[in-house]
């Protein structure tokens, strides 16, 4: 925590280049894409019917969101790097991976992030349910810059990919799209006969085995943020990564993909996806089932009627 003042200046700079008024950025969204449906309440029945559609049809799809975190990624994959954008993305990383890793590395990671969020057919940002200019105006006052930069960087993803005609074929939705589906989940489930759960809430296993029974074809661990590591190769970047990878690049049609996994998840849906599968980013929605209150827009929810265990 804390900026050094040229610090603050580039973070102050950035605000000013990349900041677009809020109704501009609505403007934009129902001409630029291909719905826009910002209300998370309102958007889930509509969301979970076209997630039964795609099951029933076969057909791909993935359900993405992009919050700080994706923000501080993306930025990554800028031509010019600046050093607190590179503290701030390694901020995000070491607490999902619990280890750093070689900056090529990450950013070559990191555009595997950019291109799943830009191939998503429904993609959530928040600015669309918070004061996110009063936020990220607050973040650089106390010299945060990783909520800062992340923030406005995933906010410029979201204009940027408008203006180019990134997204004409996706719907753009709130990010917390994750946590108003979950009292769809037990429809959401009945759509398919194969389930795939990727998730560090382990605690969940046998509870989904009771629910789903013979519907929950393999349940994935992986490491639950805040994971530490001893060495490198124990991280989740190192050790199951590329496993799960290679374990989604098979014939997944008709079969609904639930990720719980951080910027990792991203990718997982994406590969998911491309094998034929429908992909379901819930993030910290799995945190919810499993009774836990892990993020401040948790305590917007009613978490104790959400929970599974």
């Amino acid at each position: 925590m804390g900026m050094t003042p040229e610090e603050t200046e580039f973070a102050r700079a950035e605000f000013a280049r990349i900041w677009l008024d809020d109704e501009e950025v609505r403007r934009l969204c129902r001409t630029h894409a291909k719905g826009f449906w910002p209300i998370d309440k309102e958007a889930a029945p509509l969301i979970c019917s076209k997630i039964i559609d795609a099951l029933r049809d076969g057909t791909p799809l993935s359900v993405l969101r992009v919050g700080n975190g994706e923000g501080n990624a993306v930025s990554m994959t800028k031509a010019h790097l600046h050093l607190l954008q590179t503290s701030t993305f390694y901020q995000e990383f070491v607490s999902q991976n619990g280890i750093a890793i070689p900056q090529d590395v990450a950013i070559h990671f990191c555009s595997e992030v950019r291109a799943a969020l830009i191939a998503a057919d429904i993609l959530g940002f928040r600015c669309f349910r918070v004061d996110e200019h009063a936020l990220i105006q607050n973040s650089i006052d106390k010299g945060d810059a990783y909520a800062a930069l992340g923030f406005l960087y995933a906010r410029e993803f979201l204009q940027q990919g408008l203006s180019a005609g990134l997204w004409r074929q996706t719907i753009v939705t709130g990010a917390w799209i994750h946590l108003d589906l979950v009292p769809h989940l037990s429809r959401l489930v009945e759509g398919t006969d194969a389930i795939i759960v990727i998730t560090g809430r382990v605690e969940l296993k046998s509870e989904m085995q009771r629910r789903l029974g013979d519907r929950l074809e393999e349940f994935i661990a992986v490491p639950v943020q805040g994971f530490q590591p001893s060495r490198v190769n124990d991280s989740h970047f190192c050790s199951i990564f590329q496993s799960v990878r290679d374990r989604l690049r098979s014939d997944l049609r008709g079969k609904l993909v639930l990720v719980g996994a951080g910027l990792f998840g991203k990718v997982y849906c994406h590969e998911a996806k491309l094998s034929g599968a429908v992909a379901v980013d819930l993030g910290s929605a799995f945190d919810v089932l499993a009774g836990l209150k892990t993020r401040p827009v948790h305590n917007a929810f009613d978490t104790a009627a959400m929970r599974w265990i």
